[in-house]
């Protein structure tokens, strides 16, 4: 029993040592200070000699927060998929599960058919925004 603990312990240790490693690299340039406005500064001038046009409007941040609520809604279908087939699955003949797995499966479709429309929209509509501006 004693020498179960004392491999729980030291694997543990081992884990913790595992995490705390990639603070001891220290690769950094010694010479400035790793402060996050100097990260944010060298960040800023890779984007402007990229190319990359750093100002965002109102409507692309609506946009955003809309599309990461209807990626949202996408992931919830895909747990409704595989939770309503594997009650199906699970059903053992039980004719009440199977029809509630098909109907859990019905709604999800719908509701796919929805966020797919609603993501269709969203997008014409934003594009429709940018361009105004």
């Amino acid at each position: 029993m004693k020498n179960n603990l004392f491999k729980k312990i030291i694997f543990s240790l081992f884990l913790f040592s595992i995490m705390l490693s990639p603070g001891l690299a220290l690769a950094q340039d010694s010479t400035e200070t790793s402060t996050k406005a100097t990260l944010l500064n060298k960040l800023s001038t890779v984007g402007e000699t990229s190319g990359y046009d750093q100002t965002i409007t109102p409507p692309q941040i609506v946009g955003y927060i809309i599309g990461a609520f209807i990626d949202f809604l996408g992931l919830i279908f895909i747990i409704l998929m595989v939770a309503s087939g594997y009650g199906w699955m699970t059903a053992g003949g039980n004719e009440e599960k199977v029809k509630k797995a098909q109907k859990t499966l019905k709604e999800a479709t719908i509701g796919l058919v929805v966020t797919i429309s609603a993501w269709t929209l969203w997008n014409f509509v934003l594009e429709q925004l940018i361009k105004g501006m």
